[in-house]
C-alpha cells in the first residue's frame, strides 16, 4: 500500500497575501486535489478549485518547473508545488 505523497506548497505575491503564510506542508496525490486542499484551507485562495482555466488569477507549477496547464499532474513525496499571482510578472 503507497501513501499520499507529502508536498510543500509554497506561495508567492498576493498569493502569499491571502494565504498568511509563504508555505504549507500537506498530502495530496495530484495538484488538482493539493490546490483543494489549500482552497479549503485559505478561503482567500478559494479561486484555485476552479481548475486552470484562463481568468485564474494565480499561475501553478510543480519544482520550477513550466507553469502548468494541467492539474491532473501526478505528485510524488517532496514535491513543492509553488502558486504565484499571475499578475506578479515583472
Amino acid at each position: 500500500m503507497s501513501r499520499t505523497p507529502r508536498v510543500t506548497v509554497e506561495f508567492y505575491a498576493m498569493a502569499r497575501r491571502r494565504a498568511g503564510t509563504d508555505s504549507v506542508l500537506l498530502t495530496a496525490q495530484t495538484v488538482a486535489e493539493a490546490l483543494h486542499v489549500v482552497a479549503d484551507s485559505f478561503p482567500g485562495l478559494a479561486e484555485l478549485s476552479r481548475g486552470p482555466d484562463s481568468s485564474s488569477p494565480y499561475l501553478v507549477s510543480v519544482n520550477a518547473g513550466p507553469f502548468l496547464q494541467d492539474w491532473d499532474t501526478a505528485l510524488i513525496d517532496g514535491d513543492r508545488l509553488l502558486i504565484l499571482s499571475a499578475d506578479a510578472g515583472g
